[in-house]
């Protein structure tokens, strides 16, 4: 089953005709379940700041965009590849929303292939590989990590470490250093595209465990274990980097919640309830949904007895997978694989208000599928295969369909939001986006009721304020315009579109002392937006 009992290492690195065959049915099921793709708009969900509002991003690819590129940490991330890569498109396509959405696609097949390769040269098992690799590619969880042009940092960093990792499979077989530098490079674009890959050195050494047994699993010495471990020193301290830099980011761009927001115990819980519901979600991939609210921040809060059910859950997993640590090692790493990769965003170091996100699944997930598929290939008697091979392609034609519909869900703001609404209960996030979409289509009476009662809900959700603030004074509430915006800006003090739109608003009552308060303070944190304030106040004729 391993590759130690199979073809020589040179052999595993040959891909067979029809490896590449496989290879290209899986860019065909790619291609059709994500067709629709090409008709999908921008949506009020982050990829106004990323792309379409963005002047930096908008200009295209520059000195001094690269530049802020560079220093930018938005949204409380530093993902400066992930900026670059969008300034590509720009470059190339404009900004054109169907161009953006097939550039995702494009390297979303690229990591199917990818996961492919690396699975087929590592354990020499083609099917087995490709099933994999079609699960991964074509399951509705992944829908939004495509479908979604925010996340580009999602199927880029992933396209990264997918790279690193099949890089490591030659350095595992010919040590090198230049292999070994190729790995720190990919890992090193890895990191810069999204940080959620910081977990690679440690897949890494599941992967030496098994299947390429450069430790064997069943008798571990300790000099071995050293020399795996020691050879990634220089992988974990660029992890180290990382993770530092993301908490100094996003304490800085205030994205993380205080522990008064959520306690710790609620943290732990929601972390517990979420490793569940992914599991669940794996195998019933049906109601989802774009934001899912955090359930410590609804009016039932946190559902201790789902979380005592999934706790029992991962805890009878982790038992069985240990029990079958001998027989079958690949249970084992496949489950370390989810739990580990899942850990950076599992909400103990809570980022937003959601309590858990289709996309954070994306990587995770392959440690699933890969313990799933090899079971069913370990157990299915040498009879029974052409019915496994058969049950096999229904599964993916349910999932090719599932995809595609939920696709289709991604349209634009109004599908996205309105069908988050349908699926989900309490969803204060959905109802600030359905009414800022209204908002943007100077429907203001439609507006304002969502997003009312949307802070109703989540009161501490200061973006909600201020897209309620927005809609109050387009409907000419002007009092109760400025009062949500100083509610806003209160919370979050160095949140350049908060501050824009409180001077806007103090502008309009010729509050001007304010506005030039205001206007200082927004040239400290968004230089960019002070200048398009100025601008703003002096054509409207509002300056003194």
């Amino acid at each position: 089953m391993d590759s130690s009992k199979h073809s020589s290492s040179r052999e595993l690195f040959a891909n067979t005709p029809s490896s590449w065959l496989l290879a290209g049915g899986l860019a065909i099921l790619v291609l059709i379940a994500y067709s629709g793709a090409v008709r999908l708009d921008f949506v009020n969900f982050d990829d106004g700041r990323y792309v379409y509002l963005n002047d930096h991003v908008k200009a295209g690819l520059s000195a001094s965009s690269i530049l802020w590129a560079l220093k930018a940490y938005d949204l409380g991330l530093w993902h400066p590849l992930t900026y670059l890569s969008y300034m590509l498109d720009v470059q190339l396509f404009g900004v054109n929303p169907h161009a953006l959405h097939l550039v995702n696609v494009a390297f979303h097949l690229a990591n199917t292939i990818l996961l492919f390769l690396l699975l087929k040269t590592a354990t020499n098992r083609s099917l087995p590989s490709a099933m994999v690799a079609a699960l991964f590619a074509l399951h509705p969880l992944h829908v939004e990590s495509v479908a979604w042009i925010a996340e580009r940092k999602d199927v880029l960093s992933t396209f990264f470490w997918l790279l690193a990792m099949n890089a490591w499979l030659r350095y595992a077989r010919f040590p090198n250093l230049r292999s070994y530098l190729l790995v720190a490079l990919f890992f090193v674009l890895g990191l810069l595209s999204k940080p959620m890959v910081m977990t690679l050195p440690i897949t890494l050494l599941m992967l030496d465990v098994w299947p390429l047994r450069r430790v064997h699993p069943h008798a571990v010495k300790l000099p071995e274990l050293l020399r795996i471990v020691q050879e990634k020193v220089p992988l974990f301290a660029l992890s180290t980097i990382s993770v530092l830099i993301t908490l100094l980011s996003q304490d800085e761009g205030g994205a993380v919640s205080t522990l008064q927001v959520i306690p710790v115990s609620d943290r732990l819980g929601n972390a517990v309830l979420s490793a569940g519901l992914y599991l669940v979600k794996t195998v019933w991939p049906f109601n989802l949904a774009a934001m899912y609210p955090h359930p410590a921040l609804t009016p039932g809060g946190v559902p201790w007895g789902g979380v005592s059910i999934s706790a029992v859950l991962l805890t009878a997993i982790t038992a069985i997978v240990i029990w079958q640590w001998r027989a079958r090692p690949y249970l084992a790493i496949g489950w370390a694989w989810y739990l580990v990769t899942l850990l950076p965003v599992i909400g103990l170091v809570q980022v937003g208000v959601q309590g858990m996100a289709d996309r954070y699944s994306y990587v995770p997930l392959i440690g699933v599928f890969l313990a799933l598929v090899w079971l069913v290939a370990d157990l299915a008697p040498q009879s029974q295969k052409v019915l496994v091979g058969c049950c096999s392609l229904v599964i993916i034609a349910i999932l090719s369909v599932v995809s595609y519909r939920q696709v289709a869900v991604w349209q634009n703001s109004f599908t996205l939001f309105e069908h988050a609404l349908a699926v989900t209960k309490d969803n204060a996030p959905a109802l600030r986006n359905l009414g800022a979409a209204y908002q943007d289509a100077r429907q203001p009476d439609k507006a304002i009721p969502l997003l009312e009662e949307s802070v109703h809900l989540l009161p501490l959700d200061a973006h909600t304020w201020m897209n309620l603030g927005i809609s109050y004074m387009t409907a000419g509430r002007a009092e109760e315009a400025l009062a949500a915006f100083e509610k806003a800006a209160r919370m979050k003090p160095k949140d350049g579109f908060i501050l824009f739109n409180l001077a806007l608003a103090y502008a309009m009552q010729q509050r001007w002392e304010a506005v030039e308060q205001v206007r200082m303070r927004l040239a400290t944190v968004a230089p960019e937006l002070a200048q398009r304030l100025a601008m703003r106040l002096q054509g409207a004729q509002m300056t003194r």
